[in-house]
């Protein structure tokens, strides 16, 4: 979080874009608040992505390759079998 916080406050622009991205992922209070702050970035690219992150906020951002197995039908709470080795 603390290298998140010197990104958001940096004067280059690809620490800024880059703590947008950062501050997303952790999704805490603190990140929100920090994200809050970069949605009025001078650059209009870093203030617009903040604000479509915050505008998301709230839904659970996972990957699709990871939510198609979560969302698998198939899933049981059996541990996976070891075939890595012949039974016997």
């Amino acid at each position: 979080m603390a290298d998140a916080i010197k990104w958001k406050n940096s004067n280059r622009l690809s620490d800024r874009e880059f703590a947008t991205d950062i501050l997303a992922d952790i999704g805490t209070a603190e990140a929100v608040g920090d994200l809050r702050t970069l949605s009025s970035d001078s650059d209009p690219d870093v203030a617009a992505t903040a604000q479509a992150v915050l505008r998301g906020s709230g839904r659970p951002r996972i990957f699709p390759t990871v939510q198609g197995e979560l969302m698998t039908p198939r899933m049981s709470a059996q541990p996976a079998k070891d075939t890595s080795r012949p039974a016997g």
